[in-house]
């Protein structure tokens, strides 16, 4: 069985959009073990999977940018403590497929803000996954999306 046959297709729901299985047919990745998401174990098994950990009060700021190659996937999972911040910006330019996961897991009073410039790709999906476990934690999403004819990006 190819790595292609256990990813999500058309018929998952969450997916109709986005045929995972379909774009990663004929590939080599590495589908890492495990419950995480299924783009973070894509991740993970390429050894772009990173931690982050922000402390009570600090504000950090990450920039990272995904498409190059034929197949680009990374994934963060973060934590951020009793008002801290933490703002990712997503810059998705080009490439084959390009896969991003964030993780993100708010304490009290915590912030995080998300932003994705995408010009889209044959394949690019970024998805986000928030848990708020403290009282007056805080989400803004957003995102430009500058897909041409023939170009696809799913958030």
């Amino acid at each position: 069985m190819s790595v292609a046959d256990a990813l999500p297709n058309r018929r998952v729901e969450g997916w109709r959009w986005s045929d995972l299985s379909a774009a990663l047919a004929g590939r080599e990745a590495n589908l890492a073990p495990g419950d995480r998401h299924v783009i973070a174990r894509l991740a993970q098994g390429a050894g772009r999977l990173r931690q982050i950990d922000v402390r009570p009060g600090e504000a950090r700021v990450e920039v990272e940018a995904i498409g190059s190659g034929t197949l680009d996937v990374r994934a963060i999972e973060a934590e951020v403590g009793d008002g801290g911040s933490l703002a990712i910006v997503t810059l998705q330019a080009g490439g084959d497929v390009a896969l991003a996961h964030r993780k993100v897991k708010l304490a009290k009073s915590a912030s995080f803000r998300h932003f994705v410039i995408a010009d889209g790709a044959r394949y690019a999906r970024i998805e986000a996954e928030i848990d708020v476990v403290g009282a007056g934690a805080r989400v803004e999403l957003g995102g430009v999306y500058l897909a041409a004819r023939a170009r696809h990006a799913d958030l």
